[in-house]
Order: C-alpha cells, then sequence, then structure tokens
C-alpha cells in the first residue's frame, strides 16, 4: 500500500475525522485486530456473529494508528482509548464496509492500474493464478492477496497494490447476487474471465440459472471496449448469444468455434499435462507441471485473459510455466516414499472428480482416496455426492477413505468396487495413519473448507518425515 495520512483516507473513503491526528500516516489498513501492526488502520465491521468495534483496543495495543468506525455509541463502550489518543487518528463513517470499499475503489482510480476480473464457480483461483503468472511476463503485476476475493476481501487486496504496478488479475467470490456487481462498481475491470458455471452456492441460490446470473454481473458495465473470456465447453455459458451482447466474446474450449481451442489433452497424473492449443496465433503444445486434466481449460482461459491485456501468446505461456499456486490446490509432496497430492483447501463435485482423475493416473502402488463432504449443494447433496462416487468407482483406484457423513454416500457408490473405509473425523484417521499408508502409496486429500483436511496432511507428512 502507498502511504496515505489518515486526512487522505477521510477524503476517499467519505469519512470524517472526529479525533486524533489528521497527518497520522497508514501503511496498511486492517479489519482483523490480531493483525495490527505499527501503521495499521483497523476499520471496525459488523457482522453476524461479531462487531470489530469490540477489538478496538486490541487493534490500539497491537499499534494501529488510525480506526474506521460507524456506531460512535459501541466504539466508546468498548474502545473509548483510542478518543484519549493524540497521536491516532478516529474516523467515522455511516457504514464501515461501504466506506472501506469506497476507500479502495478510489486508491485504485489514484493508481491508474488496467484491471482484469476472473470468477466462476470452480477453478477460479487456479485460473487467476495462471493468468497473473501470465500478465506478469510482460507488466509489473498485482492480484488477490490469499483468497481475498469478497466483498471484504477484494478491498483488502486494493489497498495493498502499490504505484508501480500496471496491471491488477483480480478474483471475484460470491454467495448471493448483488456482490459482484458491487466488487466490478469498485475496481471497474477491462475485461473478464469466466471460468464455469456450477453448483457451488446453489444451496443459497436455489438454481444453476440464478448462479450465472450471478456470476454474469462480471460484465455489468461493459461495453464496446470491454471483452469477456468464457468455457464455451460449459452448457450454461455457451448459450450467450453473442449478436446480443454489447461487449466482445471470446469462447475458450474444444469446439470448433472457439477463438482458442483445445484439443489432444494428455493427463500425467501428478506429472503434469498436456494439451495442443488452436488460435489465430498458431497451434501451440503446451506442456505444464500443473497435474489435473481440467487445468488445460484454465491455462487457455488464463492465455485468452492474458492476450486481452496485451501479452502474446509465448509470453503468456513463459510466465504460466513459472506460476505459483495458491493454497491446497493439487499440491504434490513427497515424504517416506508417499505421493500426497493435498487438494483439500474446497470442492466442489466438479474438482472432485478431476481430482480423482488426477490420482488415477498417478504411477503408484496404490491409489488411496481420502475423500470429506462438499457443502452447499442444498437438495442435490445426496445426488452429487453419489455421483462423485460413482465416477471413482469407474477409475484406478485402490482405497477409498471418507470423513464425514455426507462422504458416506460416496462411499456407498464406490464401494460397489472398491474398498472403503469410512471415519466420522479427520482425528479418527491420525492413530491409523501408519497402518493405512504405506511407501509406495499416492494419496488424494480432498473436500470442503470446513473439513479442514488440509491438517490431515501436515499429520501424514509429519508421520513420514
Amino acid at each position: 500500500m502507498e502511504k496515505l495520512k489518515a486526512k487522505e483516507i477521510a477524503k476517499l473513503s467519505g469519512a470524517s475525522l472526529v479525533s486524533g491526528d489528521e497527518n497520522v500516516v497508514i501503511s496498511e489498513v486492517i479489519i482483523d485486530s490480531r493483525q495490527a501492526v505499527n501503521g495499521s488502520m483497523f476499520v471496525a465491521l459488523k457482522g453476524e456473529s461479531t462487531d470489530g468495534h469490540r477489538f478496538l483496543v486490541n487493534a490500539l495495543e497491537g499499534g494501529a494508528k488510525a480506526f474506521l468506525i460507524s456506531d460512535m455509541d459501541a466504539a466508546l463502550e468498548y474502545g473509548k482509548d483510542i478518543f484519549d489518543r493524540k497521536d491516532v487518528a478516529v474516523l467515522h463513517c455511516r457504514d464501515s464496509l461501504n466506506a472501506l470499499q469506497e476507500l479502495s475503489g478510489n486508491y485504485l482510480l489514484n493508481l491508474n492500474m488496467r484491471c482484469i476480473a476472473v470468477t466462476g464457480s470452480v477453478g477460479k483461483t487456479t485460473t487467476r493464478d495462471m493468468l497473473y503468472a501470465a500478465v506478469g511476463a510482460k507488466y509489473k503485476a498485482g492480484t488477490n492477496k490469499k483468497n481475498y476475493n469478497s466483498e471484504t476481501g477484494l478491498p483488502l487486496t486494493l489497498l495493498s497494490f502499490e504505484k508501480k504496478m500496471e496491471v491488477g488479475v483480480l478474483e471475484m467470490g460470491m454467495d448471493s447476487l448483488g456482490q459482484i456487481a458491487r466488487l466490478v462498481e469498485i475496481a471497474e475491470p477491462e475485461a473478464a474471465v469466466i471460468t464455469n458455471i456450477g453448483i457451488s452456492h446453489i444451496e443459497r441460490l436455489g438454481s444453476r440459472e440464478n448462479i450465472m446470473k450471478a456470476k454474469m454481473e462480471v460484465t455489468k458495465f461493459f461495453g464496446a471496449e470491454n471483452t469477456l473470456v468464457v468455457n464455451w465447453d460449459d452448457d450454461m455459458l455457451s448459450t450467450l448469444n453473442e449478436e446480443l451482447l454489447p461487449y466482445k466474446l471470446i469462447k475458450v474450449g474444444s469446439k470448433e468455434e472457439c477463438q482458442y481451442r483445445i484439443t489432444d489433452i494428455e493427463d500425467r497424473g501428478v506429472g503434469g499435462i498436456a494439451f495442443t492449443l488452436i488460435s489465430s496465433q498458431g497451434e501451440e503444445r503446451i506442456e505444464l507441471p500443473v497435474p489435473g486434466s481440467h487445468n488445460a481449460i484454465n491455462c487457455a482461459l488464463a492465455l485468452a485473459g492474458a492476450k486481452t491485456m496485451g501479452v502474446e501468446i509465448q509470453d503468456a505461456i513463459r510466465g504460466i510455466k513459472n506460476m505459483k499456486m495458491t493454497g491446497s490446490r493439487l499440491n504434490v509432496v513427497r515424504a517416506g516414499g508417499i505421493t500426497l497430492i493435498d487438494d483439500s483447501y474446497n470442492a466442489a463435485p466438479a474438482s472432485m472428480k478431476s481430482a480423482i482423475d488426477t490420482l488415477s493416473n498417478t504411477e503408484a502402488k496404490r491409489r488411496i482416496a481420502v475423500l470429506g463432504g462438499i457443502n452447499e449443494l442444498g437438495k442435490q447433496s445426496e445426488k452429487e455426492h453419489r455421483g462423485v462416487g460413482k465416477h471413482l468407482s469407474e477409475k484406478n483406484i485402490d482405497l477409498l477413505i471418507t470423513v464425514g457423513e455426507m462422504a458416506k454416500w460416496i462411499g456407498e457408490e464406490g464401494s460397489k468396487t472398491k474398498q472403503v473405509i469410512s471415519f466420522e473425523t479427520k482425528e479418527d484417521i491420525y492413530p491409523e495413519i501408519k497402518k493405512i499408508f504405506k511407501p509406495g502409496d499416492a494419496v488424494l486429500i480432498k473436500g470442503s473448507r470446513s473439513y479442514e483436511l488440509d491438517k490431515l496432511s501436515e499429520e501424514i507428512l509429519k508421520e513420514y518425515k
């Protein structure tokens, strides 16, 4: 973040200074008081179960030099000390979330960066990482901090950018209608990529049609100068009528009409993938060290997105080959003769099936899938879990281990052809690690984030160091 004085933050956010020093210099904006350091500004957000105003003193003790509040009564009750200090600034606004968003949007305008957005039900973080690497081959680029892609996370991402940056690659997530529309209002991307329309959040949104409506909000302010890149193999996105769109549409996929066409995908298990990409720039055989055949489409989407930002395909490919993946996404670690495929960050039916394919194509004495449940599927939960189990039953998998109640549906289908062991919790597996997993095994770990199966991965690695 470029350093700002409290009075500048007040102007950019629409807040007003109510006490302290307007010339206090801020070098970081936070919403978690535990992250406070000298020079931080703590934004007190009100959530469903917590109120940031309760932690004003904690942020002060951590070194925060400015505070953005919306509830004066709560601030006086829980953080009176901040008003007594002359070396800090207290800013007041009607709505601290809106003020944070306004601050980030105006801050970005002052940086004069170009931006491209990435959204979709599955694969958006990997596609974002690929696009960031591709764009970085030509420009000084910035992207989301960690997985900060929400109505609170994206503003923090934007506020971490610096003047030297030329392009922002912005992942945008949502769990309800209207959220992406607000994010694009803040960031004003000139182009966007949509990976697919799946069933993540269908429990809340009710239908895939509503999910598509929410994802298409990324184009809310698009006109003739803007470009949308889509996965044309997706059954929902392929219904877009190009003739009726006010912006340019680029199609990516396996169909003949795609401007970026993918053929001859080779899945090498943990060894990565290879595929041929045909575009107006020629025909390229692309080899990536990234596992998962689904990453062929993610890579092609990233290459198409990079081209809209002015990066030639050869430069973009070079960038992607040097990319770093965010979090536990098909992260391959070898320890004690075991090949661990840690894909525990999150799960959807499509991504779980693809991860199973990667395991199936991996050379090993035994292939073991450890699968937790998939959240937010609503009424489709049993059907989708059983679909994963049926898919697994047809693959080259030797042992299925399920974790939790929902994953038992996977096990019931998988047990028709495979050996299955079921556990209620990941902790129940810990004492059995040495009994279950042996040198020569390839082990896939995957489930929704709430299952915290990354901790199981850590326990396995501890046992086989």
